[in-house]
């Protein structure tokens, strides 16, 4: 008897305030029953967060006006600040000690107040909590949630490790191993909340045991927010965020899992972040770009090897949104996504120089014989005009023939190099640079070399390869006598010299389309006729001709008009007579104004 009043007398100490304890005897004894278990992280994986048991009751920090009262007040200030705590009689204190001296749920409550406050627990605030778990309101989880989310506890503002301590101790009656804690710190950092940790621990068997030792019912934690409910994607926007250089917050993390579950991708999720005010205004060279590419799509980094290659990729002419499209069709981003449970998404590409990257590189090319870079608006100018109406001879008939070119006075050589950079796009084997050089040296003229490229196998698979014309046919009946007696200037001369001589209009009136049509209808005309023909066909084969409209001496004395074109090569401007060597027989192929033996040519005005 006499021990029995002891006891009553030491524990009504204890919950007045006059003794203090580290730990409640009762809840030592009930833990030294805990059977010893496997490691939490073997019970539970962090991926089980989409379904969660049975809702249980909400219970909020401030569940009851005492609860507030003694959650946030010192123990030393509580008989001021709450009176009923000054009229409990001795007698009182006794006979709840007697009710609760071999009460297990006090000692439950007791150890929460140690662990999670660092404090005894204060009589109003102990006789809540322990009322409202023996009569089944709350459950075991739901007190310590009540504890760890209460404004007492997150004013102590604990470090991650320091709160993980805390579940370790609270949950498992244990330390955690540095080990184990630092696995859940790297969960956590994939952007779910704290009460997604709680659950964890809350659902293991550990916590299970813990509970039927004390003979409580332990409950379950409901996850409403969508981070928890959804942590893979949860990481997904974390990685989206690290390129950005900073952590979102919680409410940005549940609003783009729920943008991107109600009708959005992963794709869109990744790029929204990459076209944002944010991100660009980083102006983060491609290196960092990529590297960034990576986090954000894959969820990892990447080798200096990874990053070349792709660097090497936007060196050919593409945007940055042209490398955006590649991860986000990439295998390893679909599995990603798939295991996340949303849509892989797509992205899509808007510059004519993303959609034809081929195109975009010999446009590089080209500018490369410049000897300079070209800036992305300069190469989607050049794209786009040759996939829409042009073609690749068009294309590198732009550079050779621009005065930005011809002013860097280039050897035969580097001519011909630069010929296998824009045409063929690649650096020129060492038998076909000696043979173009030789051919230029013996008197062969640049553009019939460039048109001998253009005439190539190989330009015409890369063309067809990147979805462009090889030539276009800008003067189709030029083409079709070109078919037939071969795509050099010489054959060309020849077929419109060697047609019958007929007397037609002899002035620049009619135009050159007029006269060509005549000619290459009725194969047959005067000088106007042959000169116009030879003159479609020497601009379809790439040289920049001119027919000329003049006169040249008769015999009868007096001068006639007469037609023949010029062609500047390698610097000279020589004529092409078709009538000429018609009428003599002699030679009016690539002759010069004044040269002995033909006529003398009056040269008039350049005919259109």
């Amino acid at each position: 008897m006499k021990k029995q009043n002891l006891q009553k007398q030491l524990f009504a100490a204890i919950l007045t305030g006059t003794i203090a304890v580290s730990a409640c005897p009762f809840a030592a004894a009930a833990e030294s029953a805990v059977p010893e278990t496997t490691a939490i992280e073997t019970q539970l994986s962090p991926e089980e967060t989409t379904e969660t048991e049975a809702a249980e009751t909400e219970i909020s920090e401030t569940s009851t006006a005492a609860e507030t009262e003694t959650e946030t007040v010192p123990a030393e200030t509580e008989p001021t600040e709450i009176p009923e705590l000054e009229t409990e009689t001795a007698a009182d204190a006794d006979q709840l000690a007697g009710d609760s001296a071999e009460d297990p749920v006090t000692a439950f409550v007791t150890r929460l107040y140690t662990i999670c406050l660092a404090r005894n627990p204060d009589t109003m605030g102990l006789k809540n909590w322990h009322d409202r778990i023996s009569s089944g309101s709350i459950s075991a989880v739901e007190a310590a949630m009540g504890f760890l989310n209460s404004k007492e506890y997150q004013g102590k503002q604990l470090s991650d490790e320091a709160y993980l301590a805390n579940l370790y101790q609270v949950f498992l009656n244990r330390n955690g191993s540095s080990a184990e804690i630092q696995n859940w710190i790297k969960i956590y950092n994939q952007g779910v909340s704290r009460n997604y940790l709680i659950r964890g621990f809350s659902s293991s068997t550990e916590f299970t045991n813990l509970c039927s030792s004390y003979g409580i019912d332990r409950g379950s934690v409901t996850l409403t927010e969508e981070r928890d409910k959804y942590p893979k994607i949860a990481g997904m926007v974390v990685n989206c965020y690290r390129t950005l250089r900073r952590t979102p917050s919680g409410s940005e993390i549940n609003q783009w899992i729920s943008n991107t579950r109600n009708g959005g991708s992963g794709a869109d999720l990744a790029k929204n972040v990459f076209q944002s005010d944010e991100y660009k205004n980083q102006k983060t060279d491609d290196a960092t770009y990529i590297a960034d590419l990576y986090q954000t799509f894959l969820g990892r980094s990447c080798s200096a090897a990874e990053i070349n290659s792709w660097k090497n990729v936007l060196s050919q002419g593409v945007s940055r949104t042209y490398l955006m499209a590649q991860f986000s069709a990439s295998t390893e981003f679909g599995n990603l996504c798939t295991t996340s449970g949303i849509s892989r998404g797509s992205v899509t590409l808007t510059e004519e120089r993303d959609k034809h990257p081929g195109v975009a590189k010999m446009v590089v090319g080209c500018y490369q014989i410049l000897g300079r870079s070209a800036s992305g608006t300069e190469i989607e100018s050049w794209v786009k005009k040759t996939v829409t109406n042009s073609s690749g001879a068009d294309l590198v008939d732009g550079f050779f023939k621009s005065q930005e070119y011809r002013n860097k006075n280039t050897s035969n050589t580097q001519y011909v190099t630069d010929l296998y950079t824009t045409t063929l796009v690649r650096t020129p084997d060492s038998k076909g640079l000696s043979t173009w050089v030789s051919a230029l040296e013996s008197g062969t003229s640049r553009d019939s070399v460039r048109n001998s490229f253009y005439e190539s196998s190989e330009f015409k698979q890369l063309c067809t390869k990147n979805g462009i014309a090889v030539k276009k046919n800008r003067y189709p009946k030029a083409a079709a006598v070109l078919n037939q007696v071969g795509w050099n200037l010489k054959a060309a001369f020849q077929w419109s010299a060697g047609m019958p001589y007929s007397k037609n209009n002899a002035t620049a009136a009619p135009g050159i389309e007029w006269y060509a049509n005549y000619g290459f209808t009725n194969k047959k005309g005067n000088c106007y006729v042959m000169a116009a023909t030879f003159y479609e066909m020497a601009r379809e084969l790439g040289y920049d001709a001119q027919q000329i409209s003049g006169s040249v001496p008769l015999r009868r004395g007096g001068y006639g008009p007469h037609s023949w074109v010029e062609i500047k090569i390698n610097g000279t401007t020589y004529v092409f007579d078709p009538d000429f060597t018609n009428e003599t027989g002699r030679n009016g192929y690539m002759i010069t104004y004044g040269q002995s033996g033909t006529w003398r040519y009056n040269r008039g005005s350049v005919m259109q």
